[in-house]
């Protein structure tokens, strides 16, 4: 699959190992106009019910992780990046692992005491088909979670669809990457999900990104 390469790019990953950390902390964490949209995301896993085993696919350094630590056994963080692993919050609830999750045989997949698996911000750099690939491993799971782009009229103002395409990324004042990316509505998320028995159970969305868990029938 051609975006599972893209992602694993050696230059992309160099981004996610070192600019995108303070990226993340400077672009998007501090930054006012994604402030709406972080307290929607935070409050909603904070109203939700979950409990148990978690796993985040693409977890990079973990920073959902105090939002669900109070309510979960154990919360497990796979990425490909070790660099970004390493710097996850250090707890006894949390274990990291480096793995790519398309590819490896990740043992801990086939755990039937692992019941949510959590997407941030990860599916958006996938087609159909390799979503589809990774959700063929994730039979134990039980409950999904989503946080990631919505195709509302902030991203249509810069976007022209919401389909997978190459976008630049900036990385610094003079530096772009290339990469992978897509956008989602409610309908998108429904129809890849469903033939996986799943189905939303609630939904919410922000000018920006939307949050949703769901439940598998």
């Amino acid at each position: 699959m051609k975006d599972i390469e893209a992602m694993l790019d050696s230059t992309i990953q160099e981004y996610y190992s070192k600019q995108y950390l303070t990226h993340q902390k400077k672009v998007i964490e501090d930054n006012e106009k994604f402030s709406e949209d972080i307290l929607m995301a935070e409050n909603f896993i904070s109203e939700s019910n979950i409990s148990g085993n978690l796993v985040e696919i693409g977890s990079g350094n973990c920073r959902w992780f105090p939002h669900f630590e109070h309510r979960l056994n154990h919360y497990y963080g796979i990425d490909v990046n070790g660099v970004a692993l390493s710097v996850a919050p250090k707890h006894p609830k949390l274990t990291t692992i480096e793995g790519n999750v398309f590819e490896d045989e990740i043992q801990l997949f086939q755990s039937c005491s692992l019941n949510v698996a959590f997407f941030s911000f990860f599916l958006s750099h996938f087609s159909n088909r390799s979503i589809q690939i990774l959700m063929e491993k994730l039979s134990a799971i039980k409950t999904i979670i989503i946080i990631d782009s919505f195709w509302g009229e902030k991203h249509k103002e810069k976007h022209l669809n919401k389909d997978l395409i190459v976008i630049k990324r900036k990385t610094s004042q003079s530096d772009y990457i290339h990469l992978p990316k897509r956008f989602f509505e409610r309908d998108d998320i429904s129809d890849i999900f469903r033939s996986f028995g799943f189905s939303i159970d609630r939904f919410e969305q922000g000018q920006y990104w939307f949050i949703c868990i769901m439940k598998r029938d």
